[in-house]
């Protein structure tokens, strides 16, 4: 059996949700608004579990070849059910024909948007400074000193994703997610605007 505790803290204003296992009497962060640095030393692993299920799954069901992938959305019933099943024990949830690759690609977008920090911190106002006002060198650099700010965590996590898209993007005579779909929907879910 297990409880949620919420635990506010005060000195940065913001909660954290943990899972308490009364049988085994410690406390598991919950996966959906957590924290990739505390994930990846919890469990010593850069690139979480969810992340690497969801790409597999949508890239082995044939979710490449989807119209609209990342674009329709799964049902919500069994985007709750799958979001619930990742948060009670992501090694155990299996990702087969039971869930349809909308779901999953919704899930993988859910997680990724919800994380306590954003996958890649780079504000708007930032953002449109360095593609607007900089020659492309100077650009690079910027980007290339934000990207090695990363922790650990989030740039493989980032990376990981950055090549699933690549492979969208590759099929996007099929799929209709050109390069310029894929960021209107991941640019908020990345950078949290």
């Amino acid at each position: 059996m297990k409880t949620i505790i919420l635990r506010a803290n005060a000195e940065v204003n913001t909660l954290h949700f943990f899972f308490r296992n009364l049988k085994l009497d410690f406390n598991i962060e919950v996966l959906f608004g957590g924290s990739l640095e505390s994930y990846a030393i919890e469990h010593n692993r850069p690139v979480p579990v969810i992340v690497e299920k969801c790409i597999e799954a949508i890239e082995t069901m044939g979710g490449l070849q989807k119209e609209g992938i990342y674009r329709v959305s799964g049902r919500q019933t069994n985007i709750e059910q799958l979001k619930h099943q990742f948060e009670l024990d992501e090694d155990k949830v299996v990702l087969d024909s039971k869930y349809d690759v909308f779901t999953i690609a919704t899930i993988l977008k859910m997680y990724i948007r919800e994380l306590k920090r954003p996958l890649f911190d780079f504000n708007v106002q930032s953002r449109l400074t360095y593609s607007k006002n900089m020659p492309q060198a100077q650009r690079f650099g910027l980007l290339e000193m934000k990207l090695a700010n990363l922790s650990l965590a989030h740039r493989r996590t980032l990376h990981c994703l950055i090549c699933h898209l690549s492979n969208v993007n590759s099929n996007h005579h099929i799929n209709k997610m050109n390069i310029q779909n894929l960021s209107l929907i991941f640019t908020p879910v990345i950078f949290h605007d």
